[in-house]
């Protein structure tokens, strides 16, 4: 892929597989030491996963601990898929804002869909005895258990995830 102006992989719009990345991107900013970024994708899960791809690569290249990637990984997921499925309604029309910063000590993420929103206390407790049975809070659930930090806005749509790093990079 070409490399932006500020030293970021920017999708090329010659390549098919691409357009997704293109419709994506729409600004970051690069250090050695840290990635900002501000994105709107299209309310599709392919945008979605581009944008984990590119953010999981970022905590690589700053050696992140993988079960610290796993745990990151497993949350922005959650958070997207849910901002697109639950918030959007998968109203493809609907976009979902995402922004946050990536460095050597912490990651944080904003997710912001254009939906209702929701009231996190009236989502079942999934390992409650009668909601078992129940796919619905999971998600909610293992976000806050992986990351070190979980907020909510007022109206429900935004989701702000913090994860301090387990442990920093050896300086060899």
């Amino acid at each position: 892929m070409p490399v932006g102006t500020c030293g970021e992989t920017v999708p090329d719009a010659r390549h098919p597989q691409h357009e997704i990345l293109l419709q994506a991107y729409s600004g970051m900013t690069t250090s050695k030491d840290t990635w900002k970024f501000d994105r709107t994708i299209p309310g599709e899960a392919d945008a979605a996963i581009a944008l984990i791809t590119e953010m999981i690569d970022q905590l690589r290249d700053k050696n992140w601990d993988e079960q610290d990637v796993f745990s990151i990984h497993l949350a922005l997921e959650e958070a997207l898929m849910n901002a697109i499925k639950h918030g959007n309604q998968r109203d493809v029309s609907k976009k979902v804002q995402v922004t946050g910063i990536v460095s050597k000590s912490q990651f944080e993420i904003t997710v912001k869909d254009e939906g209702k929103g929701f009231v996190r206390a009236e989502v079942p407790d999934p390992t409650d005895d009668g909601n078992v049975e129940k796919t619905s809070g999971r998600g909610l659930m293992l976000m806050e258990f992986y990351m070190s930090e979980v907020k909510y806005n007022d109206t429900g749509n935004q989701i702000r995830m913090l994860k301090i790093r387990s442990e920093e990079p050896s300086t060899n």
